[in-house]
């Protein structure tokens, strides 16, 4: 039987336990990562990746943080060579994203070593943004941590480990 999976909340306080029970460096190498954090964008919906899904409130976003939900882009336990992530309205996208404004299969992060680093538009109709710029539909960009993405009008931000310790 599946286990109930944790409220975005739940998962953030369990980083900030771990924030504040460990050094960066610590924090650092328990959590290799990097992380998507979701902004509040002034719309409800329901974000899920892989088995962890979270209704979220955009109205109480998680105290302390500007973040209403945050995902750790790891798509697989063991590393195999370059991958991908990808993000949409869809269900089976590895990160839905229920919100009108993301196409069903909106975009596509390619990882390697559990890191992005690129980002593609697959051609959705509101557009992705990086750094408030448009993408070009097809066309790979680099990505760097802190990055600030929009996936129509959902707000994400990249986020590494270090950068994490220190908003929590």
């Amino acid at each position: 039987m599946p286990t109930k999976a944790p409220a975005a909340s739940e998962y953030l306080e369990e980083l900030r336990a771990a924030v504040h029970a460990m050094t960066r460096e610590r924090f650092e190498a328990r959590y290799p990562w990097c992380f998507l954090g979701v902004m509040p964008p002034g719309t409800d919906m329901t974000i899920q990746y892989t088995t962890r899904s979270a209704r979220v409130d955009f109205d109480a976003p998680i105290k302390g943080t500007p973040l209403v939900d945050l995902i750790p882009m790891t798509k697989t336990s063991a590393y195999s060579g370059p991958t991908s992530l990808v993000v949409g309205r869809s269900r089976a996208c590895d990160l839905w994203l229920n919100d009108a404004s993301v196409s069903k299969t909106h975009a596509r992060f390619t990882l390697v070593k559990q890191r992005p680093v690129a980002l593609t538009d697959l051609g959705s109709r509101n557009k992705t943004h990086l750094n408030g710029e448009p993408l070009t539909p097809q066309i790979a960009v680099d990505v760097r941590m802190g990055d600030d993405i929009l996936f129509g009008s959902v707000p994400v931000r990249l986020l590494e480990a270090r950068d994490l310790h220190a908003l929590l």
